[in-house]
């Protein structure tokens, strides 16, 4: 096995780990209101200001019935509502409620105290370098895909 396979496995291993350890804590917090894939949708929501449920679909790899099931449900919790495009009137955009911008805001608390708990066990260097690296990969996974989306128009 060559230097980057093995780096490969290692890191891929880790990021695994901690998005699960991660993501169990977090999903506690909230298990009593939301499932997993509705606190990612509603973040995916936030993130976007609005969406489409294809959109949605597409960007978290479910169909589009079970995404249209997921905000249905969450618009009878009052935590979304559905709006027309003004621009097309055939599409139809998924928005935050103000209950629902309030969620967010607790999530969005939640997940940086978890965060921060964490971190703040580790030294300053070690963090900044680490901050570093994970914006580049960031960075190298994200020109990866728009170059994938430039290829297939």
């Amino acid at each position: 096995m060559d230097d980057v396979t093995a780096y490969a496995a290692n890191i891929e291993a880790c990021m695994m780990d901690i998005v699960i350890l991660l993501n169990q804590k977090f999903s506690s917090a909230f298990a009593n209101e939301l499932s997993t894939n509705q606190q990612l949708v509603l973040t995916l929501i936030s993130k976007n200001q609005s969406l489409t449920v294809r959109k949605i679909a597409e960007t978290i790899n479910v169909s589009m019935s079970a995404v249209s099931q997921m905000i249905s449900k969450m618009e009878q919790m009052q935590l979304v509502k559905r709006m027309t495009d003004p621009h097309d009137r055939r599409l139809v955009q998924i928005q935050l409620s103000e209950k629902g911008k309030q969620l967010i805001k607790r999530m969005e608390k939640t997940r940086h105290e978890i965060i921060t708990n964490y971190l703040s066990k580790m030294n300053l260097h070690d963090l900044r370098v680490l901050s570093e690296k994970m914006k580049k990969l960031r960075d190298v996974i994200w020109m990866e895909g728009e170059r994938r989306t430039d290829e297939t128009q």
